[in-house]
């Protein structure tokens, strides 16, 4: 009964082929809250929610319980748009020194054992930290996935389910389904989860999923 609605191989193959040509080639991962479990540089995207919230101490250089991205938008990385950046690790200091600068009033603090800093990301090294274009669907996952949605892959394909959707579903339709990207693609975290009994289909963010009775394997996204 599955052959009604599957697409064949062959069509899956080459979805997944034309996705990962299209796929945007500077998509990063979204930045952490803070750099406090990090311990080498790391290229990251923050977004325009991430540059608007958060709490920020030291100037130029971060605590690293600092909000990053907000940090970033302090030092003149990103702008209120977001974007991509790089974040360095930096020792900690004995004093951090509170300003005022691009519409972000950070703190002042005294000793603090990390430390980061902060600069938009070249071309170069946003093109390194590019995950992958999402497959076709999740049908040969077993683990969580980091993957890249273009926006002509977020137009195609179908989805089953709402929520948790089946492992055969567009990952990246599914995704704008979600509410994790938007029509213009971004980048997902896709995470395996148990079949269902049942999916229900529902209308949400301009897509259509559909509703099937018991499937063995399912995906979530992380948000």
């Amino acid at each position: 009964m599955r052959l009604l609605r599957a697409a064949p191989l062959g069509a899956l193959f080459l979805l997944g082929f034309a996705v990962g040509l299209s796929a945007p080639a500077r998509a990063q991962f979204a930045c952490p809250a803070d750099f406090q479990d990090q311990s080498a540089p790391i290229t990251c995207t923050c977004s325009a929610e991430a540059v608007a919230a958060g709490s920020v101490w030291g100037s130029g250089v971060y605590t690293s319980d600092s909000n990053i991205c907000l940090a970033a938008r302090h030092a003149g990385a990103v702008g209120e748009q977001g974007g991509a950046v790089t974040v360095t690790p930096a020792p900690g200091r004995s004093a951090y020194s509170g300003t005022r600068a691009n519409g972000v009033e950070s703190a002042s603090y005294g000793a603090w054992d990390r430390s980061f800093t902060v600069a938009a990301a070249t071309q170069e090294e946003a093109s390194a930290a590019a995950p992958p274009a999402c497959p076709a669907s999740f049908e040969q996952q077993s683990a969580p996935l980091a993957c890249s949605c273009s926006a002509q892959a977020t137009g195609i394909g179908e989805v089953w389910g709402t929520g948790a959707y089946s492992s055969d579903s567009s990952i990246c339709r599914a995704a704008r389904h979600a509410g994790i990207i938007p029509a213009e693609g971004g980048t997902v975290q896709v995470i395996p989860a148990p079949g269902m009994p049942s999916y229900a289909g529902t209308t949400a963010n301009g897509v259509t999923s559909l509703s099937y009775g018991a499937w063995g394997a399912s995906f979530t996204f992380r948000r």
